[in-house]
């Protein structure tokens, strides 16, 4: 059975799914954890010949973005070294790692466990997101942890935390939940700079929304209140008022520039990133943005307009930079997409097969890579 994006047919008021769904996407949701991480253990003791302890559950996900996160947990920001520029980190993830510190916890261990709780609340406000579009709970959380960008919301990242936060703010708001769904937001924000656009994405709920009134759109000013107190205290402790956006210029060279000039620069960095050799990871920021181009208009087909506004302007954010940095992982946390697809699969039995077969094998593969401390875009 195809499926006719213009003909969808929405659950109106009806937001909440049975629970036996309910059930379903957690079975889904911890089942592909414990598939995932066993993989990895697998890879750990026999590939690459290392010895497993319960600490290898964890430390072989300690890599990148959770080091950053552990050293402002640890030591706060403007650290030595590179982590002088931790400050491009928002304080949220750091925050829980902070808490797991204080019972003994290592940050690597807090934040895996985290990760593990957030990704289940964030994959049951997916399941009941896409349940109002139309779709089944349950597949739109299938394509989201099948595809190989869960290895982001497994490591001890901020994507996760983020997503719980997030993917629920988005939920309540559709449910006509305003004030749960700005201190939510107000969580997100705490995250991920990604906390600016859902709030654009939120009030173009309200601005869509039957009912305008004000009083609806005034929680929404919380999660913009936690952003501009996180960069007054940049400014305290830097003395840069532009500090988020001054790092990412010196450490990671990244600037705003035209959609073309970061489209030329990402193309050339496929040829030149590494000398004599072609890299993948660019020509698969590429391919991300192309996805996402076509989530858009999936989107737009659906008639899902503030769906699409968070969607479009996390895109344009990242197709204006220098060249595209970390695209596919930023997917995880467009909730739109996966119910987009979410609500194919629960339309198209072939669309289905098709795309457990391309993924799944993928997945497993970048997961070894990741735990094997090899960047993953």
């Amino acid at each position: 059975m195809g499926l006719d994006l213009g003909g969808v047919v929405t659950t109106g008021g009806v937001s909440f799914p049975h629970r036996r769904d309910i059930r379903a996407v957690l079975l889904v949701w911890f089942g592909s954890r414990l598939i995932l991480i066993g993989v990895a253990l697998l890879a750990h003791y026999w590939w690459f010949t290392r010895g497993l302890s319960f600490a290898s559950t964890y430390e072989m996900w300690d890599h990148f973005e959770s080091l950053w996160y552990a050293n402002i947990a640890e030591s706060g920001y403007v650290g030595d070294g590179e982590f002088r520029y931790n400050t491009a980190y928002f304080p949220g993830t750091a925050l829980v790692m902070r808490v797991g510190l204080f019972f003994g916890l290592p940050p690597a261990l807090t934040g895996m466990l985290v990760s593990a709780a957030a990704g289940a609340m964030a994959a049951v406000a997916l399941g009941r997101l896409t349940y109002r579009l139309g779709g089944s709970p349950t597949w739109a959380v299938v394509a989201w942890v099948a595809a190989p960008t869960v290895v982001f919301v497994t490591a001890p990242w901020s994507e996760a935390l983020f997503a719980a936060f997030a993917f629920w703010s988005w939920h309540l708001a559709r449910s006509g939940h305003w004030w749960w769904a700005g201190v939510l937001a107000a969580g997100a924000a705490l995250t991920r700079i990604n906390g600016a656009f859902l709030v654009i994405g939120l009030l173009a709920i309200w601005l869509f929304s039957r009912d305008r009134r004000l009083h609806n759109a005034l929680p929404l000013f919380l999660p913009i209140a936690v952003l501009a107190a996180h960069m007054s205290y940049l400014w305290r402790i830097t003395g840069r008022w532009n500090e988020w956006r001054a790092v990412q210029s010196e450490f990671w060279s990244r600037e705003l520039v035209d959609p073309v000039t970061a489209l030329v620069n990402t193309w050339n960095q496929i040829f030149d990133f590494v000398p004599g050799e072609i890299s993948t990871r660019f020509i698969a920021e590429i391919a991300a943005v192309l996805l996402v181009t076509v989530g858009i208009i999936a989107l737009a087909r659906l008639r899902q307009w503030p769906e699409l506004i968070y969607v479009a302007i996390t895109l344009a954010s990242l197709a204006t930079s220098t060249y595209y940095y970390s695209v596919p992982r930023t997917i995880t946390i467009l909730f739109p997409l996966w119910m987009v697809a979410g609500l194919l699969l629960s339309r198209s039995v072939v669309a289905r097969w098709i795309y457990l077969i391309s993924v799944i094998p993928l997945t497993l593969f970048v997961t070894v890579l990741f735990t094997d401390g090899q960047w993953i875009s």
